[in-house]
């Protein structure tokens, strides 16, 4: 008995959902430019016991994009900056503007998308630790 109460209360202490947006980020030289580019995956989760069509999962995507900025940085502008939604469609920015803090790694993520997308805020506005892509 003490057993099968035991599996049950394990069972439900990760029930607690909780949310985090993770930030991970690669870079490469473009070829045949030989511009460095840095890109970043951006996703909200949240976290809990989750059921879908691949079983049982501990963490559920809510939402995701890939930013790619040109150039050394630490600091990008409209202009360097591409943005793309989960499915890899561009999203037009009107204006915006991402800082790396190398020696913190973090970045700061300013993006204003055109007005054409319901007027929606941009999801990911924020500081974020950076998560080097293994």
């Amino acid at each position: 008995m003490l057993k099968a109460l035991l599996i049950f209360a394990l069972c439900l202490a990760p029930v607690t959902i909780r949310a985090e947006v993770q930030l991970t980020s690669h870079s490469y030289i473009h070829n045949p430019s030989g511009q460095t580019h840095v890109v970043f995956h951006l996703a909200s989760y949240k976290r809990g016991w989750f059921f879908g069509s691949c079983g049982p999962s501990t963490r559920s995507l809510q939402w995701e994009y890939q930013i790619e900025m040109k150039g050394a940085g630490p600091n990008y502008r409209k202009d360097d900056i591409e943005l793309k939604d989960g499915d890899y469609r561009p999203i037009p920015l009107e204006d915006g503007v991402i800082t790396i803090e190398e020696k913190s790694h973090k970045a700061t993520i300013s993006l204003t998308p055109k007005q054409d997308l319901s007027g929606k805020t941009f999801h990911g506005n924020g500081t974020y630790k950076i998560q080097l892509r293994k």
